[in-house]
């Protein structure tokens, strides 16, 4: 078991396995997505074949784009009640695949603000596995992230 300084946000396209996280046991499968934040134990075993996309990054990385703390309105990254597991369907799957392999373009042709670009996506999948994660809590959840903000201001 080991912790990181970084976030980790895991896509799993292929393969089985278990991740566990804080001490709790997670299903590895395709479709399973995971988002580790700094300093959360966690350890793996797959099998062999596994496959998918594995991206890190720090929270001074994503902020470089966003004036306040944008990452705490996530569910994930909330110290108390986190969630690092969603399960997607194989439609969610190829979706935010999409959105790692635009990334990944990004990064490889290296072309005029592609790290902006490549946030402005990472922002997108967190979205997305936000609303997958939350479902029709989804606009509950903004309001009471509306209201950390400003009291974050008072």
């Amino acid at each position: 078991p080991h912790a990181h300084d970084f976030y980790l946000m895991l896509l799993v396209t292929k393969g089985k396995g278990k991740h566990y996280i804080d001490f709790k046991e997670y299903e590895v499968h395709p479709g399973a997505v995971f988002i580790i934040a700094p300093g959360l134990i966690h350890q793996w075993n797959m099998s062999k074949d596994i496959d998918g996309y594995i991206l890190f990054f720090t929270k001074k990385y994503f902020m470089l784009d966003f004036k306040h703390d944008n990452l705490i309105r996530f569910p994930f990254f909330k110290k108390h009640s986190s969630a690092p597991y969603v399960c997607l369907s194989k439609n969610s799957t190829k979706e935010i695949y999409k959105f790692y392999e635009l990334m990944d373009n990004e990064y490889q042709e290296r072309n005029l603000d592609y790290h902006e670009m490549i946030r402005m996506y990472l922002n997108t999948i967190l979205i997305n596995l936000s609303r997958k994660l939350l479902g029709k809590k989804s606009a509950e959840y903004a309001h009471n992230y509306e209201i950390v903000q400003l009291n974050m201001l008072i």
